[in-house]
């Protein structure tokens, strides 16, 4: 929501942390372990240094979409949780999300859960808007009555 603009000077020397709308993240810093894929509208812009990207290296083995899923994981969330240092600010540093341990099946079946829970993803939603829809009815009821 809040969107900071930085400098071309500045952009040029840390051009290496552009993300992409295929790129994931994690967040590192003072919030740790929110994961998900870059939204379009921040495809080749600059990444916080409070967050990192997963670069997938063999995407013939891994699906982007499958990696922001399993991160996201109860399990691999314990992970990141016993991973993370810090007294003030908590940090999770790169050399400690190098040790994650992540399940990798078949690219296949991987695709299959990312379709499965993209599925159950827009059932929810469908769900959520009936039930936004029947509240606003309800105090529509409620303030005619009033």
């Amino acid at each position: 929501n809040n969107l900071v603009y930085i400098t071309e000077s500045t952009f040029h020397k840390i051009h290496k942390y552009t993300i992409s709308k295929n790129d994931v993240y994690i967040s590192i810093a003072g919030t740790i372990g929110l994961c998900g894929i870059v939204p379009k509208e921040l495809d080749g812009k600059s990444l916080t240094e409070n967050a990192a990207k997963i670069i997938i290296r063999d995407k013939s083995e891994i699906d982007f979409r499958f990696m922001a899923l399993i991160l996201c994981s109860s399990d691999v969330q314990a992970q990141i949780r016993n991973r993370t240092k810090g007294v003030g600010v908590p940090k999770l540093s790169l050399y400690e999300i190098e040790k994650i341990t992540i399940p990798v099946p078949p690219l296949a079946e991987q695709q299959c859960l990312v379709a499965e829970v993209e599925a159950l993803e827009k059932s929810i939603a469908e769900a959520q808007a009936i039930i936004d829809g029947s509240a606003a009815k309800k105090q529509a009821v409620l303030q005619r009555y009033l």
